[in-house]
């Protein structure tokens, strides 16, 4: 079976353009990413990228045990963030598929871990604010847009579940 790349951006869209136009700090979820995003290159970012876990680095299951990958800016659950609402420019999720059953993960693992997390994310996004999610479902893509988000960019290969997809926080018009 041969795999089919699945690709659509919105007319106009250019992501690293896009997130100049954002005010806020930028924070990563679940990272560090050590390999990098596909969709945006973030050791070149206009702003430092803020990285955030549960643990002090990023935990990948090794022979033997856990080892923590990387380090972190600061510690936080990706499902309560401690930011105020409308305060971030831009939020990178990667490696949310990664919380698994195995032990060390149980005391995190949680069933609507992902729809907290958009959930969350919306909260501490300032209005015009990004998602960009690498690692997504079509579950996720539901819940963010039945909650406000709109998608700007997605991709992915049809033999795969999980793909990528940039989020925009819809921008409220006043009359």
């Amino acid at each position: 079976m041969f795999a089919v790349l699945e690709k659509w951006q919105k007319e106009g869209f250019n992501l690293e353009e896009r997130l100049k136009r954002t005010k806020g700090p930028f924070i990563e979820i679940g990272g560090p990413t050590l390999g990098d995003y596909d969709m945006v290159d973030i050791e070149n970012l206009e702003r430092k990228l803020h990285v955030s876990n549960l643990c002090q680095g990023a935990p990948k299951i090794r022979e033997g045990g856990i080892l923590l990958e990387g380090k972190v800016d600061f510690q936080a659950d990706g499902r309560m963030l401690p930011f105020r609402d409308n305060s971030l420019g831009a939020m990178f999720v990667s490696c949310l598929g990664n919380i698994k059953t195995h032990p060390y993960f149980k005391k995190y693992y949680d069933e609507c871990l992902r729809e907290k997390i958009i959930r969350d994310s919306f909260r501490a996004l300032e209005q015009g604010g990004l998602l960009v999610w690498q690692g997504c479902k079509n579950q996720d893509v539901e819940f963010a847009e039945n909650i406000g988000f709109k998608v700007l960019k997605y991709s992915g290969l049809s033999n795969i579940p999980y793909f990528y997809c940039v989020f925009e926080k819809q921008i409220l018009i006043k009359n």
